[in-house]
């Protein structure tokens, strides 16, 4: 129990902390605004420091709306695993609000003319959103491999701890059944009848499950016309059983190894299936069952 304890109630590592993204990213677009003055912002700013932190200032908003408030709103999508393409997706658009609020500050504050015209506006927009861009290639190609190396570093240390937890179950397992057998029914009168023991995990396809299962020594599937939510629910006693990704449910004593990337976990079993990935908001959850599994609930 104290072993477990440790283990429950040490920090968790994160994803490279928010305001990391946030100031990092903003002291090199004021390093090269301010030292290299590019695309003749210079002139349009007059050497005026005040103007510049501005500029700054606005960098600074529009990271921290994507980086802090967005996930907050778009929670099922910040919840997924990191990818390169949601980091690209993220650059755009704090690339399009650091643009729209330069343009508005350019007008109100910047231009030699204190009031505000819509004329050229558009004109004036893309212009700051070239500059944007151009300007943000190299922060945002800094955070993107420093976010890259900490998940990567992250996931691999945890799939690493992850192994060893595994490694104290003994083998041969999967032939002993310790419950009693379980129906697994769909939207009709098909159905199948298994030990829990026996399920190694399950893939949703749309209206349909696929139930990856053990049969004397050999993988069997069984499709269902279901859904995973129905599915999870008819399994919930069953405490080897989790949900580890939106479309997959896994039997924890079938796991023998955690594979880390950049994207979260991959799953092996001990038969032959394809890996499982893990998604981010489900990665405490297999810890803690791996943890209470090799600790509580030994292999038979």
């Amino acid at each position: 129990m104290n072993k477990l304890f440790q283990y429950l109630s040490r920090p968790q590592p994160v994803i490279l902390k928010r305001w990391h993204m946030v100031i990092i990213p903003s002291l090199i677009v004021l390093f090269i605004l301010g030292i290299f003055q590019p695309f003749g912002i210079g002139v349009m700013i007059k050497s005026d420091l005040v103007v510049l932190a501005g500029f700054v200032l606005i960098t600074v908003i529009g990271i921290s709306i994507i980086t802090c408030i967005f996930p907050l709103l778009f929670k099922r999508f910040y919840s997924e695993n990191w990818t390169v393409g949601k980091a690209l997706l993220n650059g755009f658009l704090i690339v399009l609000i650091i643009s729209f609020g330069n343009t508005l500050y350019y007008y109100s504050f910047a231009h030699e003319s204190s009031s505000f015209s819509w004329e050229n506006t558009f004109d004036t927009f893309v212009s700051f959103l070239v500059i944007t861009f151009l300007v943000s290639i190299v922060p945002f190609a800094i955070i993107t491999f420093l976010q890259h190396n900490h998940v990567l570093s992250q996931h691999l240390q945890e799939a690493q701890e992850l192994n060893k937890k595994l490694a104290e179950k003994t083998s041969s397992a999967q032939t002993v059944y310790n419950s009693n057998p379980i129906k697994l029914s769909g939207n009709t009168k098909d159905f199948i009848e298994l030990h829990p023991e026996q399920f190694i995990y399950l893939e949703a396809y749309g209206n349909y499950v696929k139930v990856n299962y053990a049969e004397k020594g050999m993988v069997k599937q069984k499709l269902l016309r279901t859904t995973i939510k129905q599915m999870e629910d008819e399994l919930a006693s069953v405490s080897f059983i989790i949900r580890c990704h939106r479309a997959f449910l896994v039997n924890i004593k079938h796991i023998i190894s955690v594979k880390g990337n950049s994207q979260g976990y991959k799953l092996s079993f001990d038969y032959p299936t394809e890996e499982i990935p893990v998604s981010r908001g489900y990665t405490k959850e297999l810890q803690g069952s791996i943890t209470l599994h090799s600790l509580f609930l030994p292999h038979p």
